[in-house]
């Protein structure tokens, strides 16, 4: 039986920041419609026209594995990454518009599995019984040093240098993405999100809210929300949550 989704998008500009440079998209793909897609882009923080870079990031996704028969494929998402990293380039090189990009995280899930794209800090979660797991991971400077031990876990979260990220679509004229499987079944819940959300509200309240708090998918999307708002809302805060039944 092919699973049944339940799904919430909430985005935010925070509590200091006037513009959200954060775009998002959860709906059907494909060329018959048979795939499910799940992205959040956020355009670089003082980058210029970050909203730009997010929006045409996410278009250009949307495009590309509409036109696919089979979009849930690592060809189809690397293609998808590919046209838009071009599309964020090419709008980049006009005037004013200099070091334009945007990190992105999305998923195309077919039957139970997800294929995700991802190039930067936004994170995916699998969210289940066991908690929260992070299917990403992070290109950012920082995360880089802790993988390679030159830096301790526990100095991250507060390093001055944890918002410089070392991808982003559009950024340079090609960008590598990380293709990542996982299955999901019925239960488990999948949450995409900018770092608005991660950096203030870990993985572990995630999976709360998810499988405890919020009765919908919305209700937890905009649960998560506010739960980065309460603790200062540094960034825009964008969240997906799909949760899937059987």
């Amino acid at each position: 039986m092919p699973l049944t989704w339940d799904v919430g998008v909430a985005s935010d500009p925070g509590r200091l920041r006037e513009t959200n440079e954060d775009t998002a998209f959860a709906g059907p793909t494909g060329a018959n419609g048979g795939a499910l897609l799940l992205a959040v882009a956020d355009g670089l923080g003082g980058a210029p026209a970050g909203d730009v870079a997010s929006t045409l990031a996410v278009a250009a996704l949307r495009e590309s594995l509409d036109a696919e028969n089979e979009p849930a494929t690592e060809a189809a998402l690397r293609a998808a990454m590919a046209l838009a990293n071009r599309r964020v380039h090419a709008a980049g090189q006009r005037p004013g518009r200099a070091g334009m990009g945007a990190t992105v995280t999305a998923a195309a899930v077919a039957g139970e599995r997800a294929l995700l794209a991802h190039a930067g800090d936004c994170r995916a979660y699998l969210v289940n019984a066991a908690g929260a797991r992070q299917l990403t991971t992070d290109h950012t400077w920082v995360a880089e040093q802790v993988r390679a031990g030159r830096l301790p876990p526990e100095a991250a979260a507060g390093h001055p240098s944890r918002h410089v990220v070392t991808r982003a679509v559009g950024s340079e004229p090609e960008t590598p993405c990380d293709i990542i499987e996982t299955a999901v079944s019925p239960g488990d819940t999948l949450v995409l999100c900018s770092d608005g959300l991660h950096g203030p509200v870990s993985g572990a309240e995630i999976a709360e809210v998810c499988r405890t708090v919020a009765a919908t998918a919305q209700q937890a999307a905009e649960a998560l929300v506010d739960m980065a708002n309460r603790r200062g809302g540094a960034d825009n805060i964008t969240v997906i949550v799909a949760h899937a039944s059987g």
